[in-house]
């Protein structure tokens, strides 16, 4: 009997090491590029007369999803420029009724990852 692992993922991976910090940061860049221009189509969308309420409630919902996807981003490019911090995933509690969500690009408190 072979107990050959074999990977699932096909002919291989990648390693850690073998990751251009450079090239992801770009590529975050990109997706928040993209974000920013899916906000603005639903902010034009919200600005006809002809928008009632239940889709301005929906356009809102739309807008803080992006926000809230741009606020990762942005947390990975910190940790690119900064590996040995973490930001805690709870740094930014949102609300249940919708309120304030701060997404700044500077960590308010970050932790630092210590290996034994």
């Amino acid at each position: 009997m072979d107990f050959h692992v074999k990977s699932s993922m096909g002919w291989g991976m990648t390693s850690d090491d073998e990751v251009d910090p450079n090239k992801v940061r770009c590529g975050l860049f990109a997706l928040v590029t993209a974000r920013l221009e899916d906000a603005h189509e639903f902010t034009v969308k919200g600005q006809s007369a002809n928008v009632g309420n239940d889709r301005v409630t929906s356009l809102v919902s739309d807008i803080r999803s992006n926000r809230d996807e741009i606020c990762i981003h942005l947390d990975a490019m910190v940790l690119i420029k900064n590996p040995q911090y973490l930001m805690p995933a709870l740094s930014r509690k949102r609300s249940l009724n919708g309120g304030s969500n701060d997404c700044d690009t500077q960590p308010k408190q970050l932790i630092k990852i210590t290996t034994y």
